[in-house]
């Protein structure tokens, strides 16, 4: 429904929705208009960009006790591979057939997975000093660096 929302205070976010509709615009048409929705949904101003807005929201949620991380905007890149499904999925419900490894998704032996993001999640100098909370060890899907598909570092309590 908060998209519906942007969408009616904002109607010039309809003309990058059509993008969706469209076979033709490049991978960047789809996503700047995923951009700019995504923006306008995290409550940036239209001049706006999303890496500005993710670093906006990451300083004023720091000086809180308590940094949320999940309440942050995606990351341009991860935002991108997001808008790169959403194509997929509209095309494959106008009946148009295209190649999904074209569009952020990638093939396993489980068959389709989505691309999170064709970058690291930080530069690897700042994730060398991250570590997990785990209390009985960093196995499987208990641990906090796993699941964020980070390996674990020297830090790691376990």
């Amino acid at each position: 429904m908060k998209m519906l929302d942007v969408l009616t205070k904002n109607p010039s976010l309809f003309d990058g929705a059509t993008a969706f509709l469209n076979r033709d615009p490049t991978h960047e048409d789809k996503a700047s208009a995923s951009n700019k929705c995504l923006v306008a949904l995290y409550g940036g101003g239209e001049d706006d960009s999303l890496h500005a807005l993710r670093y906006k929201t990451f300083v004023r949620s720091a000086a809180s006790a308590k940094v949320h991380l999940a309440r942050l905007p995606p990351t341009e890149e991860a935002a991108a591979q997001h808008s790169y499904r959403t194509f997929h999925q509209v095309q494959k419900w106008l009946g148009v057939n295209l190649e999904p490894t074209n569009w952020g998704w990638k093939s396993s032996h489980q068959g389709l997975i989505p691309v999170m993001s064709t970058k690291e999640p930080a530069p690897l100098t700042l994730l060398k000093f991250l570590s997990c909370s785990c209390k009985k060890g960093c196995t499987g899907r208990n641990c906090t660096c796993q699941r964020a598909g980070l390996k674990r570092s020297a830090l790691c309590k376990f």
